[in-house]
C-alpha cells in the first residue's frame, strides 16, 4: 500500500517538475489526483485486512528562483473502508498519510532531495471491537550524486488493542 501511495507521489511530482524552470520569480502549482485502493491488502497479526475504496491525494508546492522545490502531498482516506479477511469484520479507515518533498536545485545543477513519510491510520470496527492501528514515519534523503545520506524509518504496523465500544 504505502510503495503506491510514494510512487504516484513521486510520478505526479516529476511531472509538475519538468515543467518548472528558475524564474525571477517562484512558481507554485496545485493538483488533485485520485486513486482505486480496492483490494490493496495490509498484513495484520490476526488477519489481512483488505481495502475497498479510493484515496483522493491533494498536492501543492512551490519552485523557487533559486530552484528549491518544496512540495506536500496528504492523502485523504475518506470513505475508505475494509474488511477482514477471516472474521469478515468492516473497518472505517481513519486518518491521513502525509508526505513532503524538499529537493535542492542550484540553478540547473543535480539535485539533492529529502523525503518524508508520515502515515496514521486507525481501523475502526463498525459495530464495536478492537481497533486496529497502522503508523510509520519514514525520512529518506539524497545528495546530488544519487547517494544515499540517511535513511529512517520507524513502523508500528496494524497492531490492536485500542478498545471501540462503538
Amino acid at each position: 500500500m504505502r510503495l503506491r501511495c510514494a510512487s504516484l507521489a513521486v510520478a505526479v511530482l516529476a511531472a509538475l517538475m519538468v515543467s518548472g524552470t528558475a524564474s525571477a520569480q517562484a512558481d507554485t502549482f496545485h493538483a488533485q489526483e485520485s486513486f482505486d485502493v480496492t483490494g490493496a491488502v495490509l498484513t495484520c497479526p490476526d488477519e489481512n485486512v483488505i481495502f475497498n475504496g479510493t484515496i483522493t491525494t491533494l498536492i501543492t508546492g512551490v519552485t523557487t528562483p533559486t530552484g528549491v522545490v518544496l512540495a506536500a502531498f496528504v492523502w485523504n482516506l475518506s470513505g475508505l473502508t475494509a474488511v477482514g479477511e477471516t472474521t469478515g469484520t468492516v473497518y472505517r479507515v481513519e486518518g491521513v498519510t502525509a508526505y513532503s518533498y524538499t529537493s535542492f536545485d542550484p540553478l540547473g545543477q543535480p539535485r539533492s532531495t529529502a523525503n518524508t513519510v508520515v502515515e496514521t491510520w486507525l481501523l475502526v470496527p463498525v459495530g464495536g471491537g478492537e481497533t486496529l492501528s497502522f503508523q510509520e514515519v519514514l525520512h529518506v534523503t539524497w545528495d546530488a550524486s544519487g547517494n544515499l545520506v540517511s535513511f529512517t524509518s520507524t513502523a508500528s504496523e496494524c497492531e490492536g488493542g485500542i478498545p471501540n465500544p462503538a
